[in-house]
């Protein structure tokens, strides 16, 4: 698997929840977005797997994840995006790196640990990440 990472700056947080809902429902419709190219289209729907988007509210900054299985779709995904212009007040694309994915693990519900609220610290047994 691997992971393009594309980072925003001056991004305009002001529309910032809508414009993430407006990208989840391109991301799960079928129907090509006008202003996308068809070719672009179909390299999306056929490579990406997972996209994840992170957002630091006072610094003005996205980050994209766009996860793919192989680094052959990786290439042809960065490919398709790098095509692309981030959407009016989606910022100035700032950096773009690929890599593969070293470990994703998801831990089950009950390993999470738990800071405790009295002391601050971690109980007994748990060690910190």
């Amino acid at each position: 698997m691997h992971v393009r990472m594309a980072r925003f700056e001056n991004v305009d947080m002001s529309s910032i929840d809508e414009d993430a809902e407006e990208f989840r429902r391109m991301l799960r419709s079928d129907e090509r977005p006008a202003w996308m190219p068809e070719d672009a289209f179909v390299t999306l729907r056929e490579g990406v797997v997972r996209v994840i988007s992170l957002v630091d509210r006072s610094g003005g900054a996205t980050t994209d994840l766009i996860f793919t299985r192989n680094e052959e779709d990786a290439r042809k995904v960065d490919e398709a995006l790098n095509g692309l212009n981030p959407p009016e007040g989606g910022g100035r694309r700032a950096s773009v790196q690929t890599f593969q994915v070293l470990l994703d693990e998801q831990l089950a519900e009950s390993r999470i640990i738990r800071r405790t609220t009295d002391s601050g610290g971690f109980m007994p047994g748990q060690r910190p990440c």
